[in-house]
């Protein structure tokens, strides 16, 4: 649910898929400031930050601290403010995890579009070397670019999904049009034990893409066939924008993750000559 306020940014109302408490928050975009996420319900030491090296986990989701106070699974509406242009805001949340809405970044997109985001003047670092990270048999090759570009595979035995492979370049694709209705994604198996030890208690059929082994049990209205590998490229974008700078390289992610895509902007920033940063 959103509602919107002029003055006040808008708000959402909804279930975190992890812990299945009702959270609200308010996005309020501003000028200037970076993205600070605020616990409304902590009295003291409450903002946070949303850049990379404040991540403190990447299990299932990335979720940001400031030692004290977290918020989790911010990804999603991480990627919807790139979708927006938008890297100053303020949100107000009331809980310990954004909530799910949509299963992706729509949702955030629709209720953003109806107030005014006030202008965004934000640097971008363009990548002056070819970084590459591993993990296990995941790999990321960025390499220099003048825009933003991505290509991002997948790789299921699962019949249904099988190998997938997209690519996106913020010059000639559309974030909102093409990406932001992709959905998060699991099996029923991994969800059911995941909710005996107390998570993953937030989702359904239709904010989710679950499966089985054989097939989707979702709904098939409620998913293309390409969601996987779009939902992925929507995670990797969500968090690669931890960064307080727009990125401006050419990605190739081989089976990402958030840790790895953790690993690789750690990687970008451990040594200033391997970027420039320009206005």
């Amino acid at each position: 649910m959103q509602e919107y306020s002029e003055n006040r940014g808008v708000n959402f109302t909804g279930k975190g898929v992890h812990y299945g408490k009702d959270v609200n928050i308010t996005i309020i975009p501003r000028q200037n400031g970076g993205i600070i996420f605020k616990r409304v319900d902590i009295a003291h030491n409450n903002e946070i930050a949303a850049t990379y090296n404040n991540v403190s986990k990447t299990l299932l989701n990335t979720t940001i601290s400031n030692g004290n106070t977290s918020v989790a699974t911010i990804e999603h509406l991480m990627s919807a403010l790139f979708g927006l242009k938008i890297k100053n805001a303020l949100i107000l949340i009331d809980g310990p995890e954004v909530p799910l809405m949509d299963g992706g970044s729509s949702d955030f997109i629709f209720g953003l579009e109806c107030i005014t985001i006030p202008k965004q003047h934000t640097p971008s670092l363009f990548l002056q070397e070819e970084i590459k990270v591993e993990l296990q048999d995941s790999y990321i090759i960025a390499k220099p670019s003048q825009n933003l570009k991505i290509t991002c595979i997948i790789d299921f035995k699962l019949p249904f999904i099988g190998k997938q492979q997209i690519v996106f370049d913020e010059t000639t694709h559309n974030f909102k049009e093409e990406i932001s209705h992709a959905k998060t994604f699991g099996h029923i198996t991994q969800i059911e034990q995941m909710q005996k030890q107390g998570i993953c208690l937030g989702g359904d059929v239709y904010s989710a893409t679950v499966f089985n082994d054989t097939e989707i049990l979702s709904p098939a209205f409620s998913y293309n066939k390409d969601d996987f590998v779009k939902h992925k490229l929507l995670d990797f974008i969500g968090d690669i924008s931890l960064s307080p700078y727009n990125i401006k390289a050419e990605f190739e992610c081989y089976k990402p993750s958030h840790q790895i895509n953790n690993l690789l902007i750690s990687k970008i920033f451990s040594n200033s000559s391997k970027f420039v940063i320009k206005n």
